[in-house]
């Protein structure tokens, strides 16, 4: 309950009611596991704006991540968008992540090269994005988090663009279902004009277990 008032003070905070731009990402992913070290996941994703009244586009992530021990961990994930100009662009992400376990929870690092495609000639940033997201121990069958993350752009720009807040939660189902909740408070840097979004994220996810064969 405390955590909850804590989040309800944040989001007020960072002017959730303020004039900004309220978003919606939608998706449900899957997730294959192919040993348990490693797993594939497909992920649509449909995203509005405007106050969540207007479609703006959508896109599908496929990533692999593999668990390379002592905490460590690495992904790499492609992702392809469709806009609503017919356009296609597409993002390549590879990200190194290391978890470990600190008072009252657990805390992760990740390091991610944000490599994006260019568009019938025309450059697109790239960035280097550092995520630290803090997950307290609960009994609770809700599981509470909170994230931050800077986005550094390079291309010779050589400076911080952008900056996520991401207090959510996450529940887990029976048969592999989970769903997460997060809301994502967005704020471009050192440009002008800025931009800020409210992002209401929503996942489901189905986890997919590989068949063992019997001899």
């Amino acid at each position: 309950m405390r955590y909850m008032l804590s989040m309800a003070s944040l989001l007020v905070a960072l002017g959730v009611f303020g004039q900004v731009d309220n978003q919606s990402w939608s998706s449900f992913a899957f997730k294959v596991k192919l040993d348990d070290k490693s797993h594939v996941v497909f992920k649509p994703i449909v995203r509005h704006i405007d106050n969540i009244s207007q479609y703006q586009n959508s896109s599908i992530d496929i990533a692999y991540s593999r668990k390379l021990g002592s905490g460590l961990s690495a992904q790499v994930l492609g992702r392809q968008w469709f806009l609503q100009d017919g356009a296609k662009r597409t993002f390549w992400w590879l990200d190194i992540a290391h978890q470990s376990v600190v008072a009252f929870g657990t805390l992760n690092n990740r390091i991610r090269y944000h490599h994006a495609i260019d568009i019938d000639d025309v450059p697109a940033p790239d960035f280097i994005r550092y995520m630290l997201t803090y997950t307290p121990k609960v009994d609770w069958a809700v599981t509470p988090f909170l994230a931050f993350e800077p986005w550094f752009r390079l291309n010779g720009s050589n400076q911080l663009e952008r900056f996520r807040v991401e207090p959510g939660v996450k529940v887990a189902f029976q048969d592999g279902y989970s769903f997460k909740f997060v809301f994502r408070r967005q704020e471009s840097l050192n440009l002008d004009p800025g931009s800020k979004q409210n992002q209401l994220i929503v996942n489901f996810t189905k986890v997919l277990q590989p068949k063992t064969s019997s001899k």
